[in-house]
Order: structure tokens, then sequence, then C-alpha cells
């Protein structure tokens, strides 16, 4: 059987190997624009007009937007107004801030100056994030200034004006700003936390469409199944003393090397991690599991073309490789992990960096046990005269 099963296998591999390549390839280049479009770790660019031009506003623009937790969320561009807006109308910056002339004089006065933002409603996600940060400073900047405003009172009340009254703001104003220029080291304290069991965004699509990839592949492979499942053939190698566990061995063993290549294809690029020792068991139960799956389903349904492309098709999208999952009613991400294509997709994420979906886990028990036990009685009643002729 081993050398029969061989030569079947190699008949499948290079009659499909064309399909084959142009599969891999339409995998890659799908999840590479997905990933891309679906993107959310990239910087946003905001458009700064700072009409004043002076040293010390330049040296405060600057100072605010190199704090650590702007920095890693901002990139701050100045430039003129009329390219300000146009950057705004192209989609390249999320907002556009105008600081108008004469605004520090205004802070050290004690006058209430007011510059102007304009949020994109093209990028409404990334405008959210900005006036979040927004209201965050205007907070800060209100609270100190009703401590100004309130001091001010006090010296008014008490007939305070003149050099004394001008002193007092121009120095107390001074010291908010200093304080707020400072905050970043003296009041925050800024942690990176190791989110290493999360995928990326691009991870997530990669893991999607390298799960469909594996299913797909049954296509090439199901004469590989099929052609000696003959009544007359299992017959014959019952006689022999060969069991159902030796006419499938060898038919599942080659399948399950080639996902198992396919699978650690993608660790010298770092994409699959294979470091620890569960990971890598989680890359050969997935492989495993995918085998049987795709085994039972060229065995044991009537039409094993549609069911493989059915599978594969249905479960990326239920999984957010096709639509982003963001966009996905959350109870239909969740289901995902009850199909087959959701568990396979769950033994594999670990090595994703993604965490353990336990549900997924025991579904990809229950479907293999399923799957064994369906191949089995389909093996059985061939052999015993009730399924395929010769």
């Amino acid at each position: 059987m081993f050398k029969r099963d061989l030569k079947l296998f190699f008949k499948c591999l290079v009659s499909g190997s064309v399909l084959l390549i142009i599969l891999t390839v339409i995998c890659l280049g799908a999840a590479a624009v997905m990933s891309d479009a679906d993107s959310s770790h990239k910087l946003i660019t905001v458009a700064v007009v700072d009409n004043e031009d002076s040293v010390l506003s330049r040296i405060l623009i600057n100072a605010i937007m190199n704090t650590d937790y702007l920095s890693r969320l901002l990139i701050a561009e100045k430039t003129d107004e009329t390219t300000a807006m146009r950057m705004l109308a192209d989609k390249e910056a999320a907002a556009v801030f105008i600081l108008p002339d004469g605004f520090l004089d205004d802070i050290y006065s004690g006058r209430e100056s007011y510059g102007k933002v304009y949020l994109s409603s093209a990028l409404s996600a990334q405008a959210d994030i900005v006036r979040s940060a927004i209201h965050f400073g205007e907070k800060l900047l209100i609270s100190g200034q009703n401590g100004v405003f309130a001091a001010a009172n006090v010296l008014q009340e008490n007939r305070i004006t003149g050099d004394s009254y001008s002193t007092y703001m121009t120095r107390i104003n001074t010291r908010i700003l200093a304080e707020a220029l400072a905050a970043n080291d003296r009041y925050f304290a800024v942690e990176t936390i190791d989110c290493g069991t999360a995928t990326t965004t691009e991870g997530h699509y990669i893991l999607c469409w390298t799960v469909f990839f594996l299913i797909m592949i049954s296509l090439f492979f199901v004469p590989l199944f099929l052609t000696d499942r003959t009544h007359a053939l299992l017959a014959r190698l019952t006689a022999l003393g060969v069991t159902d566990v030796q006419f499938m061995a060898t038919k599942l063993f080659l399948m399950f090397a080639v996902r198992l290549i396919i699978i650690l294809s993608l660790v010298p690029f770092g994409v699959v991690q294979a470091t620890t020792p569960g990971q890598i068991i989680c890359i050969l139960l997935c492989a495993a599991f995918l085998t049987l799956i795709c085994a039972c389903l060229s065995m044991c349904v009537r039409d094993p073309i549609s069911a493989v492309f059915v599978t594969a098709t249905s479960g990326i999208f239920l999984s957010g490789g096709l639509i982003p999952p963001r966009l996905l009613p959350g109870i239909i991400v969740r289901l995902a992990s009850f199909t087959p294509y959701g568990a396979a997709k769950a033994l594999l994420a670990p090595t994703f960096r993604a965490p353990l979906d336990l549900s997924g886990i025991i579904c990809a028990l229950l479907y293999a046990a399923f799957a064994v036990l369906l191949i089995s009685h389909n093996l059985k009643t061939v052999r015993i005269g009730g399924g395929v002729d010769d």
C-alpha cells in the first residue's frame, strides 16, 4: 500500500502543482492586502499651523509632541494653513491644529485664548483618538487655569493691580507651562506592557489565510483517498489481513507531512513561532487535525470538492479573515471557534502569539473523534458492498 499511495500522492501533487502555486500566491497576497487595510498600529499624522511662530512657541510645540505618550501616538507636521487643509482633505492628516498669533501672550496675561482644531471625518477612528487627546489636554489646562484665575480674583479683590498683578500672572503661568512640559516625567509613570500573548493585525490575517490554505490543498488530493476506496480492493485487503488503520496510515501520513512542511516553512520568516515545546505540539496537532478532517470530507461526503470549499470559505469569513473582525457581530466571530476551521485556527493560534481558545481546542478533539468514526464506518460500508462499486 505504501508504494501505491506514494504513486497516487505524487500524481496528485504534479497535476495540482500549478494551481497549488496560484492558491499560495492568492492566499499570501490576500493576507497582505487585508492586514494593510485594517492596520491600526500606524502613528496618526496631525498638521500644526503655528501663526505666532516665535522661538518659545516652537519650543513649546516640540516639547509637547515629543512627550512619550504623544510621540507614540501622533506625528506632528508643522506647515502653513493652506497645506494643512489640503492634507486633511487628502486624508494625509487626521487633524489640523491652528494656533493663533499671540496665544502665548494671552496665556501669560490670563486671557482665554482659542485656537482651531479640524478633525477628519474620513479618518473617523483616528480623529476620535485625537479628539480624546485634546479633551484630556483641555481638562489639564482648565484645571491649571482655574487655579490661576482664582488667585487673580483674590489679588483684584485686594486691589493689587499694575506691575504686581502682571508679575504674578507672568510668573504663575510660566510655572504652569513648565509643570505641563515636565508632566511626562514627573506625574505620569509610562509603562509598556508586554502583550506577547495577543496576535497582531497582520498575524490574525496570516493565521486565517494559513488555515484556509491548509484546508484548500485537500482539493488536489481527493483521488488519494478515493481511488482505492472500492469494494473489490478493500475486500481483497481484508482477506490479506490489512486493517483499516493500515489502509489509511500512509495516506494520512503523507498529507500530515505536507501540512507540517507548509506550517514550518513560515517559521524562518518569523510568522510562526516554534520556540517552545507547547508551540511545536500545537503545530503537530493542527496538521494532524486538518489531515483527519479533510480525509473525512474527501471520503465520507458525496461531493468532497464542494465540502472542502464550503468548510474553508465559511470558516475564513466567520473568523474575520475576509472582513475585519471589528466589523462583524461578536456572536459571529464567537461561532467561528465551533467550526472545523475555527478549531484548527485555535490549535495553531499559540504559534502566532495568540491566547489559547479552550472552546476551540475542545471542538477540535470532538471533531477529530467524529471524523475517525465516520472514516471507519465509511470503509466498513464500502468493504461489505454497500458503498462505492468497482
